[in-house]
């Protein structure tokens, strides 16, 4: 997801006629280092405590507000990395090194084919670009809950479905006119 979303983007796709729910999303690819000191990729996963994206916790706590350095990890990440609740993770992003605290666990899986790691969204914004402004972005996606929003149109964006959004994301389009030939012709990659 390359999406870049002000905060003025996000406050109109949550005032339009029907939504229920609205919550910011932010998205970025990291580079975690694993117990044994080796790089492995990761889907951070920014989101705002009690709003739609939360995911729920299956052993430690959820994140606090306060939690600027705080993440929750997916059991498979755990699992691969050989490490664990109360751990620290290092994260590198922009030739820079952070340091987070495992704080819970969840079983959401994969993000993008990689293990999806939740943490505040003011914390991925300040991984992602730095000190954070009135005009740094917000959010890659917004989130919605509500009936017949799909199709619905601004000035600034489309409301789409989540197939159709999957479907947009840089690289799979292309992954998928890959698989459709193969198919045909009975081969799986």
């Amino acid at each position: 997801i390359r999406s870049e979303l002000s905060s003025q983007v996000v406050a109109e796709a949550g005032g339009i006629d029907g939504v229920q729910a609205s919550a910011p999303l932010g998205y970025l690819s990291v580079n975690t280092v694993t117990s044994e000191g080796e790089s492995k990729p990761a889907a951070f996963l920014g989101y705002m405590p009690g709003q739609l994206g939360e995911p729920q916790v299956r052993s430690g706590r959820q994140l606090a507000i306060t939690d600027s350095r705080g993440v929750l990890v997916s059991s498979k990440f755990l699992k691969s990395s050989g490490l664990g609740i109360g751990d620290t993770l290092m994260v590198t992003n922009r030739l820079q090194a952070f340091e987070f605290s495992i704080v819970g666990q969840v079983d959401e899986g994969y993000f993008f084919f990689q293990p999806a790691i939740y943490l505040l969204l003011d914390s991925l914004r300040e991984v992602k670009y730095g000190a954070l402004t009135p005009d740094t972005p917000l959010a890659s996606v917004v989130l919605l809950k509500g009936k017949d929003l799909v199709g619905t149109k601004t000035e600034d964006l489309e409301v789409v479905s989540l197939q159709t959004a999957f479907a947009n994301i840089e690289g799979v389009k292309a992954s998928n006119r890959r698989w459709t030939p193969s198919a045909c012709l009975g081969f799986s990659l």
